[in-house]
């Protein structure tokens, strides 16, 4: 066979390695800087975005604590707080609102004699997913969402604090969810440390 006539076969198989290195590259690249997005992501901090409801009253509360409001017409209570761990790395990943309310289901059952708890339908919002427990014990009921965004763990609880506020729950759930669908996160800065 003439060597012009392999020419053509040999350039079209050239032209088709070239390409798939191209395209290894390329996906390689996209990867990496996937990769290195979902890591900064998994370990950035985030504070709480959140307004008072219309109405209600805000009660002073200590540093750990975000807010605490209560609402006029049950006396009921909303808290809310957020845990940040500032690391390099994620102890937790793969941690979501479900399995924080699952464990504080554990620590209940193991840990708090007197008080009982029980799972309750959650939500998924653009903060994520939020898992969604009521415990009862000692006179007081506590409705505790949780949700976990990078190295942040937001926690919003509605609170009966006395037996005669104990009716007043269910009728207050919906209000709730909608407290909780309607908080945001934005990143935390901080002055001394930044995602690299």
């Amino acid at each position: 066979m003439n060597t012009m006539a392999r020419l053509p076969a040999v350039v079209v198989r050239g032209a088709v390695l070239s390409c798939c290195a191209l395209g290894a590259i390329s996906y390689s690249t996209q990867w990496r800087k996937s990769y290195e997005q979902e890591k900064r992501d998994s370990i950035r901090n985030y504070q709480l975005v959140f307004q008072k409801p219309a109405g209600w009253k805000e009660l002073p509360h200590g540093p750990q604590t975000l807010f605490i409001y209560e609402c006029p017409k049950t006396g009921l209570l909303y808290r809310g707080s957020i845990n940040n761990i500032v690391a390099d790395i994620n102890p937790t990943p793969g941690m979501t609102g479900d399995r924080i309310a699952d464990t504080l289901l554990v620590n209940t059952r193991e840990n708090m004699p007197g008080w009982s708890g029980e799972r309750i339908h959650g939500e998924n919002t653009e903060v994520g997913e939020w898992g969604f427990v009521q415990r009862k014990g000692q006179g007081k009921i506590v409705v505790s969402a949780f949700a976990s965004k990078g190295n942040s763990t937001l926690v919003i609880a509605m609170v009966a604090d006395q037996p005669k506020l104990h009716k007043a729950v269910d009728g207050q759930m919906p209000h709730f969810r909608e407290f909780v669908k309607g908080l945001k996160v934005r990143p935390k800065q901080y002055e001394d440390f930044a995602l690299r």
